[in-house]
């Protein structure tokens, strides 16, 4: 999942404390007989400074804050309990720079601050509804602004959230809280906003989000003037969607056209999206975690994003009807056992992961110019299979490298690259054939645990055969390895060139049969360098570490 930003929280609630009703008797006796227990409201109304109560008219300058009142609170150090319901012009918490020091927060009890005009909380303010119902016309916030314990905030035009948190559930805890914002909601670079608490529903008339939001499991945002949803994911935005987002009651990522920021789908539901003129493009970074099922109708084209599925839990599905093309740049990480991973089609130039038993299903063709498989510094497991209905099509800068007991169906195996199959690989195609400068590994582990390729019909060979020996096993002479069978009398050519890497192996070719065959010779005491054509497969597998970069650092 994707890592949240790191938010001086700790250092928040370290300063924040609800605190007791206050005496005003404790702080003010020499002053309290000059300004009385009551004076007329006017504007401005200014907190005095201190820990107090709203009510208390005394803490105040102009007397108790009334329907005129353009209330401040900021001398420096302020802390303010709602402990009344009021009706005030305009409230501006805090001032610029500094930690927060004008705090505003609700008794716990059900109180309603009515704000008829703009509500401003600037750098060092904190406003935090226990309980609680504020509404505002239009409100800006550079500093804290948490809806917590069944409140409800309503905002019925604007929301400038700067560079500022906005929160419902988060610091204050509690769910069952309400957001309303009848205009539109900017969450602009270097801001967050959450909806955190169970139940919690937030009605956005529109969205632009530009920093950091996200929808907790259990919660709603939902867009209710925006028809179209969200048609981009904006650049270095995060959007963590692990709840219910729609627009008008409709999925709100239904014309999803482009992902430039990245966008971190975990919240168990299925999501269908149909980008505008059939292509979804991603430059950003794109998840599917926690259970969930993204459908695209269309082609994606991955031209520099990262991609992964199951980072948190497995059984995720991401399908795609059309095409799925990636440049050099590109990543797919099939992280979490049991995710599948389907398309029509598959053009790679980049790096496709697929190590916790999962499947990448291909109904058509593969073209292969990048890294399929085991492809980066990544935790790995076997059991993962290949379903490819189609010729796999592995060029000559191509690596293709399989786990342990992973499987490979595939209509037709054309390889003028790099092929290497780990101890229990099966792979089965209608026809193989290795071009001239290919190169097939084949992985031994023991006498019966060794990668085998079956071909339906012909085979044609060439390129080098190279044989790597597993986990400390060393074959006896006369060992014999029968890993590529085919239909008798379908074969052409051999290997050009066989490397056991000290081992020497005579290879049988039975054509009648319908085998090709290695048999053990014994150890020569030497272990020639890798070709240069290998050393290219350690150098794909080097780079994915590097565009895994792309997810915004979420792996």
């Amino acid at each position: 999942m994707q890592c949240k930003p790191l938010l001086p929280f700790l250092v928040v609630l370290s300063i924040i404390s609800v605190s007791p009703a206050v005496d005003p008797q404790s702080r003010h006796s020499s002053n309290s007989s000059q300004r009385g227990t009551f004076v007329r409201p006017s504007s401005p109304d200014n907190w005095l400074g201190g820990a107090g109560n709203w009510s208390n008219g005394g803490d105040w300058s102009a007397g108790l804050p009334g329907a005129n009142s353009d209330v401040t609170i900021y001398t420096g150090h302020d802390d303010v309990t709602l402990d009344t319901s009021s009706s005030i012009n305009s409230l501006t918490l805090g001032g610029s720079g500094g930690l927060m020091t004008s705090t505003l927060i609700g008794d716990g009890n059900a109180r309603t601050l009515t704000i008829a005009g703009s509500l401003t909380i600037n750098d060092s303010g904190y406003l935090q509804l226990l309980n609680d119902t504020v509404t505002a016309s239009s409100t800006t916030n550079t500093g804290y602004l948490d809806v917590s314990n069944g409140s409800s905030l309503q905002i019925s035009g604007n929301f400038s959230n700067n560079s500022g948190l906005l929160s419902t559930g988060f610091l204050g805890g509690g769910g069952g809280n309400t957001l309303t914002i009848g205009g539109t909601l900017t969450n602009a670079y270097g801001a967050t906003f959450y909806v955190l608490g169970a139940g919690d529903v937030a009605n956005v008339g529109q969205l632009v989000n530009q920093g950091f939001m996200e929808i907790g499991s259990g919660t709603t945002l939902n867009l209710t003037n925006q028809p179209n949803g969200v048609t981009d994911i904006p650049v270095n935005s995060i959007w963590n969607i692990d709840g219910t987002f729609t627009a008008g009651g409709n999925n709100a990522l239904a014309t999803l056209t482009t992902i430039e920021g990245t966008l971190d789908l975990g919240n168990g539901q299925t999501t269908s999206i149909t980008p505008t003129g059939g292509t979804l493009t991603l430059t950003g970074g794109l998840t599917v975690d926690s259970g969930s099922v993204l459908h695209l109708n269309g082609n994606l084209n991955d031209v520099g994003g990262g991609m992964a599925t199951g980072e948190g839990s497995g059984n995720n599905t991401f399908t795609i009807s059309g095409t799925l093309t990636m440049n050099s740049a590109a990543s797919l990480e099939l992280f979490g056992q049991g995710d599948l991973v389907s398309m029509a089609a598959l053009n790679n130039s980049g790096n496709i992961d697929v190590i916790n038993a999962g499947t990448l299903q291909v109904s058509g063709s593969v073209v292969n110019s990048g890294c399929i498989g085991q492809c980066g510094d990544v935790p790995i497991s076997g059991g993962n299979t290949y379903n490819i209905g189609g010729t796999l099509t592995n060029q000559a800068s191509g690596v293709f490298y399989t786990l342990t007991d992973d499987t490979v169906n595939a209509g037709s195996i054309v390889n003028s690259g790099f092929m290497r199959f780990d101890p229990g690989t099966r792979v089965t195609a209608g026809s193989f054939s290795f071009n001239p400068g290919a190169a097939l590994g084949i992985d031994i582990a023991g006498a019966n645990n060794f990668a085998t390729l079956m071909s339906t019909g012909s085979v044609g060979l060439n390129g080098g055969l190279y044989v790597y020996l597993d986990n400390g096993y060393t074959p006896p002479a006369g060992q014999a390895f029968k890993f590529l069978t085919f239909s008798p009398g379908s074969l052409t050519g051999t290997f050009s060139s066989v490397n056991g890497f000290g081992e020497n192996y005579n290879v049988i070719y039975d054509d009648s049969a319908g085998y090709v065959e290695l048999v053990a010779e014994g150890n020569t005491g030497t272990v020639p360098e890798p070709s240069s054509f290998l050393l290219l497969g350690s150098g794909v597998l080097g780079i994915a570490a590097a565009v895994r970069r792309q997810l915004g650092g979420k792996l």
